[in-house]
């Protein structure tokens, strides 16, 4: 009667396991455990809160925990990064990978080559082994080889090539050749080897090695060039110009170009501490 009964649960349990596995089908392709939705998945199950591990995700909708996966079908289009192709994927967890991809990815994400979302944002702590690339924005701390590109930095980016940030970049940004926001500000410390770019404002301290460039500034700013419409501060390069002058300059040539005639360019220092009219009255 004892052996009866035994059997009998394991019938249930192998039948509850199977018919577990074949209703996934409508969740993916997975084999999922203890239920289609919660626990342990092995595939491409859609919408999962455990641990999630797949070769190549296909329309994957919500996973939350760990979520192993090489990457989307769409990672390693090259039309895809370019034309900013959207994935419907959020990621609450952690995601490890050669390119893990989302529409959107939060808190940790490891990614062996790289790393993108699109349209959302990548938030927390990420680490791409070639890049990072979001369509959103990048809030917390990404770490690259070679480049990281998105809207908006808000915290701290550091990538062995470029960081750019088109939207704006808030916080830390280090990198070897240039660090740029095209049409927007930076607020915080920016630091690189090379090329240092803000297409608007500029409010903080900015290092570049080779050449700063900025629409208006305000703080500090080291440079070999530095080049600004407006420049509120202290700018230390060997060659310093600016439109306009609310500081001081320091550097073996120096331009300012609200200055009195015979006192716009100087050696070692230029300084114009006095307000001027019209514009101090715009700004």
């Amino acid at each position: 009667m004892k052996k009866t009964l035994v059997f009998s649960a394991i019938i249930l349990l192998l039948g509850e396991f199977c018919s577990s596995a074949q209703v996934t089908l409508s969740n993916g392709k997975a084999l999922n455990f203890p239920t289609k939705k919660i626990g342990i998945s092995l595939g491409n199950s859609c919408d999962f809160t455990g641990i999630r591990i797949n070769f190549e995700d296909r329309n994957t909708k919500v996973v939350n925990g760990l979520n192993v996966t090489f990457w989307s079908d769409d990672a390693l289009k090259f039309e895809g990064w370019i034309n900013k192709a959207t994935n419907n994927t959020t990621v609450n967890g952690i995601s490890i990978g050669i390119i893990p991809t989302a529409g959107s990815m939060q808190p940790i994400c490891i990614g062996l080559l790289g790393i993108k979302t699109s349209p959302g944002n990548l938030n927390g702590i990420s680490v791409g082994g070639v890049g990072i690339w979001s369509e959103g924005n990048i809030n917390g701390i990404s770490v690259s080889g070679l480049f990281t590109q998105t809207n908006v930095i808000s915290g701290i980016s550091i990538s062995g090539l470029i960081v750019g940030g088109t939207g704006g970049i808030k916080g830390l940004a280090l990198s070897g050749i240039a660090v740029s926001s095209d049409i927007s500000d930076i607020y915080g410390v920016a630091g690189t080897l090379g090329l240092l770019y803000c297409g608007r404002n500029y409010k903080g301290i900015g290092i570049a090695g080779i050449f700063l460039r900025s629409d208006t500034f305000y703080g500090l700013a080291i440079a070999s060039i530095a080049n600004t419409k407006r420049m509120s501060g202290l700018s230390i390069a060997l060659y310093n110009r600016t439109t306009e002058l609310h500081g001081l300059q320091f550097g073996l040539l120096n331009y300012a170009g609200n200055n009195p005639k015979g006192f716009r360019i100087l050696p070692f220092i230029n300084m114009h501490l006095k307000k001027n009219g019209k514009s101090d009255q715009e700004n």
